[in-house]
This record gives C-alpha cells, sequence and structure tokens, in this order.
C-alpha cells in the first residue's frame, strides 16, 4: 500500500521540484548590475547639462544622449575606436572626459564637429599622437595626454597653432625628448613629467612665451651636464630669466667648478623666437580688445535706438489720444450748440401760439 501511494505521488513530487526550480531561475545578466542597467545618468553641474556614463563598459559613444549635453563622463569604459560621427549630435559639448579607455584610433576630423570644447582628457589610453584636429579648435583650454605611449614627435609636427591652449599635460608618455611644440602664445602650464627627456633648449621653450608653471620631474637625464654642461646651464638659465616656476620641487642641478659656461654661448635665436611669440599674443590681445569694443559700440547702439523708437512711439501714442480728446470736445460742444437751437425753436413755437391766441 505504502509503495502504491509513493508511486501515484513522486510525478506530483517531481512536477513541485520543476516548478520550484523556475521559480527560482534569474536572468545572468542580474547578478551584474552592469549589465542590466548600461544607462547614462544626467546631472547640472556647474549649471551646465552634464552625462555621466562612467565604467559602463561603454564600447562606443552613446548615439542616444540628449543633444543639448555640454559635459560628457565617458571614463574607464572600453572604448577603443572614435570616428568622425562619434560627437556629429553633441556639438554643444565643453567639456569632454575619455580616460582610461582603450583607444588607439582616432578617425581624421572627428572633433570637427566640437567647436566649443574647452577641455578634453584623453589620459591613460593607447594613443601614440595628439588627435589630428583637437589643436585647431578655437575654443580649446587644457588638453591631457598623460600616460599614452607618444612616438617622439608626439604628432605635433606639423600640428597647427593653437592660440587659445593654456595647458598641455605629456606626462609618462615615454618621450625621449620634447615635442615640436609650434607657437602657443597663451600657453601656461606645461607638464612633462615622467619621461625620459635628456634634453630641452631655450628655443623649445620660447614659443611658449606666457609658460609660468613648468613639470620637468621624473627626468633625472636633463640635471646630466655631459660633455659640456651647456645643455643643463642654458636651460636652467632661461628658466631663471622667464621667471619659469618649476612644479613639484624640481631642481636643475647643473652649476659646478667643473665646467666652464662662458663658452656656452647666447641665446640670441630664443629670445628672437620669445619676442615674435609675446608680438604675436600682443597683436591677438589688441585684436580681442578692438573686437570687444566694437562689440560694446554695436550694444550701445543698438540701446539708443532702441530708446530713440520707443520714444517715438510715445510722442505717436500721446498725440493720437490728445487729437482723440480734442475730437471728443468737438462733438460734446456741436451736441451742445444743436440742443440749444432745439430749445429756443421750441420757445419761439409757444410764444407764437399765444400771439394768436
Amino acid at each position: 500500500m505504502f509503495l502504491q501511494t509513493a508511486f501515484i505521488l513522486l510525478p506530483f513530487l517531481v512536477l513541485f521540484e520543476i516548478a520550484q526550480t523556475a521559480s527560482f531561475s534569474v536572468d545572468p545578466s542580474h547578478f551584474n548590475p552592469r549589465e542590466s542597467q548600461k544607462r547614462c545618468s544626467y546631472l547640472r553641474d556647474h549649471g551646465m547639462m552634464a552625462v555621466d556614463c562612467y565604467n559602463l563598459d561603454l564600447s562606443s559613444i552613446p548615439q542616444d544622449l540628449r543633444t543639448n549635453i555640454e559635459i560628457l563622463q565617458a571614463t574607464r569604459n572600453r572604448i577603443r575606436d572614435l570616428y568622425k560621427d562619434s560627437f556629429a549630435r553633441y556639438t554643444d559639448i565643453k567639456f569632454l572626459y575619455l580616460d582610461d579607455n582603450m583607444i588607439s584610433y582616432v578617425e581624421n576630423e572627428t572633433f570637427d564637429p566640437l567647436q566649443d570644447l574647452e577641455v578634453i582628457r584623453l589620459s591613460h589610453n593607447a594613443l601614440v599622437r595628439i588627435p589630428s584636429g583637437v589643436l585647431r579648435l578655437p575654443k580649446i583650454r587644457k588638453i591631457f595626454l598623460d600616460g599614452n605611449r607618444l612616438i617622439n614627435e608626439g604628432g605635433f609636427v606639423g600640428a597647427p597653432v593653437s592660440e587659445s591652449l593654456e595647458s598641455l599635460t605629456l606626462a609618462n608618455c615615454y618621450l625621449k625628448e620634447l615635442p615640436p611644440l609650434k607657437m602657443l602664445p597663451n600657453l601656461s602650464e606645461l607638464n612633462v613629467s615622467g619621461n625620459d627627456v635628456k634634453r630641452i633648449l631655450p628655443q623649445q621653450l620660447a614659443p611658449m612665451c606666457k609658460l609660468h608653471w613648468l613639470d620637468l620631474s621624473g627626468n633625472s637625464r636633463l640635471s646630466e651636464r655631459g660633455e659640456s654642461g651647456c645643455d643643463c646651464y642654458l636651460l636652467d638659465s632661461w628658466i631663471r630669466n622667464k621667471n619659469i616656476i618649476l612644479q613639484r620641487g624640481y631642481k636643475l642641478n647643473c652649476e659646478s667648478d667643473k665646467y666652464d659656461f662662458s663658452h656656452c654661448g647666447n641665446m640670441t635665436e630664443a629670445e628672437e623666437i620669445y619676442d615674435t611669440c609675446k608680438s604675436r599674443a600682443a597683436a591677438k590681445a589688441q585684436e580681442a580688445k578692438v573686437r570687444k569694443t566694437w562689440y560694446l559700440i554695436g550694444i550701445i547702439l543698438a540701446a539708443i535706438i532702441i530708446i530713440v523708437m520707443l520714444c517715438l512711439l510715445y510722442l505717436h501714442l500721446r498725440n493720437k489720444t490728445i487729437q482723440q480728446e480734442n475730437k471728443f470736445a468737438i462733438n460734446n460742444n456741436t451736441d451742445g450748440k444743436s440742443v440749444s437751437q432745439a430749445d429756443e425753436e421750441i420757445a419761439t413755437d409757444e410764444l407764437l401760439k399765444e400771439i394768436k391766441c
């Protein structure tokens, strides 16, 4: 009897176990929250529309974001390539953070749509040169390329002059020499720390005539005096003469009784480049001042025109009101006279009737 009962209940027990197992089964993606909610979040940062796509395992720039974003945070993803349509929809971006991806390829004209871009971070990627077109952007102020294995030229050969760039970071880029930086008249901060640069000549720094902060730390060979010690001495002299501040307490140890620096020559070439840079910066500043002056003049003229038009409109409305009031008064006087005449005629008729009687 017991065996028969067990045999009858066995199918029901199996079905119950299957149902229980099914009720506890979970989508594998639930074990990884990032897989189930790969969504960028929006926020306001200093009054600007920002989107946070940090560490979402993205392999490309999302194309379904709001088109009015001004800050894009896409650090720590798996983006390898950037194409010229990657940012075509997001022309308002001012701050772009692409650190710690695996970017190794950037198509020409990729950043051309970003004419308002001010800051770009491309740190810790797989780039070998500065992306083409970044230095052409009219409002770019800061570029971060640290942590990339750049070739010695860094892609700066033939790169356009940037009138707006203020800060350039090339730290830990495996550089053996300073890239050939062209005229950067507004650059005030240069970071080439953590490289293996052995020699920097004054004429290489001269195109950066506003340079104020310079980080050379981690380039131990810069203090090597070589056969004559002139390279170190001339660099140190230039830094002192132009009041450039070395960061992180770095010092060039060039002084030595062993060397005679009098034969190192002068820095005429560097000074000429420096003066050219200064002249260019002054010309641009004057141009900006003139542009600003004309802008203010335009605003003042526009304000004057608006005030004159408002005054004319006021006079027109006032005259129109006066005319309407005069017309109304004339109509009232006319109506009054008509009533008086009617009264006189009635009185005359009554007088005639009395005479006849």
